[in-house]
């Protein structure tokens, strides 16, 4: 792992202790749910008159234990019920709960402590106070939700606190189905009539029972604008079977073409995610759980539970993430209530960023396959064992060389091919290959006045503060930048420029700080805008677009890799054994992580020196038992040759330690280094191992797993 990944900021780093301010009243009801709360305000102002005073509070707000007493002395102990409603479990607030539920026993307060979700959590019965079947009641009227429920919920919750008033049971809204309240249905509806590309767009029905759907309305207003058909969808889960299956019959129904979705978690099933049920790219849009000033000022970009419920977990689907488009915001405050209701505001541009990526995968599947730019870009990694095309356990050359062959054969528009993996590292290191002449090489130019156009003025300051003006940077000649590239009819293939002026040390390849150089950003503005590519293919791991600085996750608009790469698709054949920096391709770049095999790994062996110690220990040990006379010249051998190849130190040895104590050591030590897997070799993308080395890295497999392991490791022995 680099820096970047490990950084940390002040974004959510811990509860504070807050004092909430409010006074007491009848009825108290805490959630982590703002769609809960939304809803019960706007509920009780419709209806206050006759109702019981109310309190409503976010539990996110009562994280610290401070926070907990003081509000417990202040508020909870002075009312008449309390509803608790728990996302997650106990363990969510162990500390509030165990507080609540004991204050309201010892001052007798009604409690009803719900889950959070559509299904049971029987872990929670106990701490309330409240007979079981007015718990059920009470979160029956929540999961159901709606105006109607939320106000006979209050209706109920005011007699179960001593005001009698009437009240009717819970009663079932629709759990999904397509949402018909925004503005640009009709002229949807039209678009789709003309075959225009359906865009669903997924999101959580609670936004909808709460009213607060000004993200979603502003996600569909920009597909349309980008010739689109916004197809807006609610579902209560993901998880829900019903919605599951009328979230895959819809998709297909519609012909989705991308897929946007809003909901957080995983929906894998046995069977797939539902929102990969048409085959089409299914990109994640983050709906924040943050204030915007936060993430504004943060390089983490996300607090745990964000990244954790709408990163992480829909990445396991394979989600493609684009941003963060909506954040939280406190609204007007009701005096009565002492109340403000948390709604979710979208930012403008991180909403049409979104757009742009969903029309421009839209854009690529709908492009015939003769039709397709493509770019494959190769590493040009510093440092010992670096180069020209390395990546981690990928021979590039051979596997774009067979990329190419492929994408030639299925049906994309290629000519001169190199002819092999030598001739492509000729051409691109600025040699003529058997099958492309310098001339044509040549050709890949950017001029200076077309860059200060396409490349605002604001970008080239910033990096004009790093590294002078655009003229100096080493790649302008003429008046114009300068890529060294290898045409091959709708494939252009090229080596990533330096992020800086030449060659580059380990560190500066990944650093956070420096933006890249004028002849950088020149290079992908060239790709996208003179090209025209479709997609980019970044070819093994790894380029340095995704350690470009900016945060580490929802990227704004003065992120690096989103100032450089801008709203386009990117594959990234990536070794399947290092997810840790693969992730950050994922969340920074959106990339789609091809994940290719390691190479076939071959035990280290013993050699030189080492081995010198080993045949020495072999004889000492041999000795022991045939001529014991041997043993000290023996012993001494080893501890010479232990302390002069530095093994000793290795082993964090010390020369009056006990010498059997010394021997069983260094043993041990040579036997873990010279049972040591690494690799032989390096993995071509696509090509399934020959057989021998092939059952090597099934073996290694079956070394470190179990019998069940086997099966599925030989199904994974080359790329789909």
């Amino acid at each position: 792992m680099h820096l970047l990944a490990a950084r940390q900021e002040d974004l959510d780093a811990g509860p504070q202790a807050v004092d909430l301010g409010q006074t007491p009243a009848d009825l108290v009801v805490l959630s982590f749910s703002d769609s809960d709360l939304t809803a019960l305000a706007a509920c009780w102002a419709r209806h206050r008159d006759g109702l019981p005073s109310l309190r409503l509070a976010n539990l996110a707000r009562l994280g610290h234990p401070l926070s907990v007493d003081l509000y417990v002395d202040s508020v909870i102990r002075k009312a008449k019920l309390v509803v608790l409603r728990l996302l997650g479990g106990a363990g969510y607030w162990r500390y509030g709960l165990d507080h609540v539920a004991a204050a309201c026993r010892e001052s007798g307060v009604a409690l009803a402590v719900l889950p959070g979700c559509a299904q049971p959590n029987p872990a929670l019965d106990g701490y309330g106070t409240v007979p079981p079947e007015a718990a059920q009641r009470l979160w029956r009227y929540f999961t159901e939700g709606g105006p109607d429920n939320m106000a006979h919920l209050l209706a109920y919750a005011a007699t179960l606190a001593g005001q009698d008033r009437p009240w009717r049971e819970p009663a079932p809204v629709p759990r999904f189905g397509v949402y018909e309240g925004w503005s640009g249905q009709t002229a949807a509806q039209t678009a789709a009539q003309t075959a225009a590309p359906c865009a669903p767009v997924v999101f959580y029905r609670s936004h909808l029972l709460a009213g607060d759907l000004e993200p979603v309305h502003a996600l569909c207003d920009a597909l349309a604008t980008r010739g689109l058909a916004p197809l807006p969808l609610f579902v209560a889960s993901l998880k829900e079977p019903d919605c599951a299956a009328w979230m895959r019959a819809t998709l297909t129904a519609r012909n989705a073409a991308v897929v946007l979705n809003l909901t957080g978690f995983s929906a894998a099933r046995e069977d797939g995610s539902p929102l990969e049920a048409n085959g089409s790219p299914v990109l994640q849009a983050v709906l924040s759980t943050t204030p915007e000033e936060g993430w504004r000022g943060s390089a983490r970009g996300m607090g745990p539970s964000d990244l954790a419920m709408n990163v992480v977990l829909p990445e396991m689907d394979g989600r493609i993430l684009t941003r963060a488009i909506a954040f939280k915001a406190e609204g007007a405050l009701d005096p009565d209530l002492e109340f403000a209701p948390t709604l979710i505001r979208p930012v403008p541009d991180r909403v049409g960023f979104a757009a742009d990526l969903a029309a421009a995968w839209v854009r690529l599947g709908a492009t015939p396959r003769a039709e397709r730019k493509l770019a494959l870009v190769l590493s040009d990694y510093p440092g010992p064992g670096g180069g020209i095309g390395h990546a981690v356990g990928l021979d590039t050359p051979a596997s774009v060389v067979g990329i190419l062959e492929r994408l030639k054969a299925e049906g994309y528009a290629l000519d001169g091919l190199p002819a092999g993996p030598a001739a492509l590292m000729e051409a691109l290191t600025g040699g003529a290959s058997a099958t492309q002449s310098l001339a044509t090489l040549s050709l890949a130019t950017l001029s200076l006045e077309d860059y200060r156009r396409l490349a605002p003025a604001e970008v080239r300051a910033r990096i004009a503060a790093t590294w002078g003006g655009e003229d100096a940077d080493p790649l302008v000649d003429g008046g114009a930048f300068r890529f060294t590239v290898l045409a091959c009819g709708n494939a252009t293939v090229a080596v990533q420029p330096s992020r800086g002026h030449g060659p580059l040390t380990t560190t500066q390849h990944h650093d956070p700080e420096t933006p890249p150089s004028h002849g950088y950003a020149a290079f992908h503005l060239w790709l996208r805008h003179v090209v025209g590519i479709h997609a980019l293919v970044q070819v093994g791991a790894h380029g340095t677009l995704e350690w470009l600085p900016g945060k580490a996750v929802a990227l704004s608009a003065d992120c690096w890799p989103e100032i450089v790469a801008g709203p386009l698709p990117c594959l990234y054949p990536f070794i399947v054994n290092n997810p840790g920096e693969g992730v950050q391709a994922r969340r920074r770049l959106g990339a789609v992580l091809i994940g290719h095999l390691t190479p076939p790994p071959v035990e280290a062996g013993l050699h030189g020196d080492l081995a010198a110690l080993e045949t020495a220990i072999d004889e000492y040990s041999m000795a022991t038992g045939l001529d014991p006379r041997r043993l000290g010249t023996l012993r001494q051998t080893i501890l010479d040759l232990a302390w002069t190849s530095g093994v000793a130190a290795d082993c964090n040895l010390r020369p009056d330690d006990d010498p059997d104590s010394i021997l069983s050591r260094l043993d041990a030590h040579l036997c873990d280094i010279k049972e040591l897997q690494i690799r032989d070799g390096l993995h071509v993308f696509g090509a399934t191992p020959e057989p021998e080395r092939r059952a090597r890295l099934l073996a290694a497999v079956a070394r470190f797993g179990t019998a069940a392991d086997i099966a599925p490791a030989l199904d994974a022995c080359g790329e789909a």
